[in-house]
C-alpha cells in the first residue's frame, strides 16, 4: 500500500543523505538495522505506548503520539520515508498492542529493514 502511494504521487525516496548510505559496508548497514529496530520498538512501541497508556488510560491516544513520532523522525528518508514509517509502524503498533510481545515488533522490523537493504544494494 505504501508503495502504491508512493508511485501514485511521485514522490521521492531518500535524500542525499540517506543514498550515501550505500558507501558503508553491508556489515555496519546490518548493525545500524539491528540496533536501530531494537531501539526503536524498544522506545516507540515498548516503553511509549505502556507509559501513555498508564497515563492517559487512552490507548488510541497511547499508540497514535508513539506512531507519530516514529513517522517523522524517518523524514530524511523523505515523504515515502514517512509513508512507508507510517503505514508499518502502524502495522506494528497494532500487533504490540494486540499480543504486548516486543521480540516480534522487532524480528519483524528488522526484516523489513533488511529486505530494504538487500533491495537497495542490489
Amino acid at each position: 500500500m505504501a508503495f502504491a502511494l508512493i508511485e501514485l504521487f511521485h514522490l521521492p525516496v531518500g535524500s542525499s543523505d540517506f543514498q550515501a548510505l550505500e558507501a558503508f559496508p553491508t556489515w555496519v548497514l546490518l548493525v545500524v538495522i539491528i540496533v536501530a529496530g531494537f531501539v526503536e520498538e524498544l522506545f516507540c512501541r515498548g516503553y511509549a505506548i505502556e507509559r501513555l497508556q498508564s497515563l492517559t488510560g487512552s490507548v488510541i491516544l497511547a499508540a497514535g503520539i508513539p506512531l507519530f513520532v516514529f513517522a517523522v523522525s524517518h523524514y530524511r528518508q523523505g515523504w515515502a520515508g514517512i509513508i512507508v514509517a507510517l503505514l508499518t509502524g502502524a502495522m506494528l503498533t497494532a500487533v504490540y498492542i494486540h499480543k504486548r510481545n516486543l521480540w516480534v515488533t522487532i524480528t519483524v522490523h528488522y526484516v523489513g529493514d533488511f529486505m530494504f537493504l538487500f533491495a537497495a544494494k542490489h
